[in-house]
């Protein structure tokens, strides 16, 4: 059974889950910043959007690693579109 291919996407994945929660404070910070330099409080859309970003981020944060370590997890049992 060849497992390289199921262990590098598990590995990619840890990475990239360990890789943007360690982003994730600047990322949003840089954000709330942006939202407060341009001053956009009088624009409750604008407002909404610029705070719905975090929920944004660490949702496709989540879906892409787990994802990608479900897909690895599973070629290496032996199922899934990455089996041996």
């Amino acid at each position: 059974m060849n497992v390289s291919r199921p262990a590098g996407a598990l590995l990619v994945g840890v990475i990239f889950m360990v890789l943007a929660l360690i982003l994730a404070g600047t990322i949003i910070d840089a954000a709330t910043t942006a939202g407060t330099n341009a001053d956009i409080s009088s624009y409750t859309g604008a407002l909404s959007l610029n705070n719905l970003f975090p929920f944004i981020y660490y949702a496709v944060t989540l879906i892409a690693s787990v994802g990608l370590i479900g897909v690895g997890g599973a070629g290496l049992a032996g199922k899934g579109p990455l089996r041996g």
